[in-house]
């Protein structure tokens, strides 16, 4: 019998995750000065989510754009993310 183990994305992990997809739509210095002003943390991220694209939160918004930004798809990413 196999026993398959699943990787669970810790908050820093997480955190890196959402940045990464973030920067397809802001640049980084953007990131940087909302992430200065309002703390290092998802919800700074979200806000810059909901400026550029109108989802209020990152999951909403991988699950309206298909999970595919920039002709990458992040299904995996999801997935581990609600694993949390």
């Amino acid at each position: 019998m196999q026993i398959f183990k699943t990787k669970i994305m810790s908050n820093k992990d997480k955190f890196n995750q959402v940045w990464d997809d973030v920067m397809t739509i802001a640049t980084e210095e953007e990131m940087r000065l909302v992430c200065n002003i309002n703390g290092t943390n998802i919800k700074s991220l979200e806000a810059i989510i909901y400026v550029r694209t109108s989802y209020r939160s990152y999951d909403q918004w991988m699950e309206m754009e298909g999970n595919v930004i920039a002709g990458v798809s992040f299904n995996e990413s999801i997935n581990q993310l609600k694993q949390l």
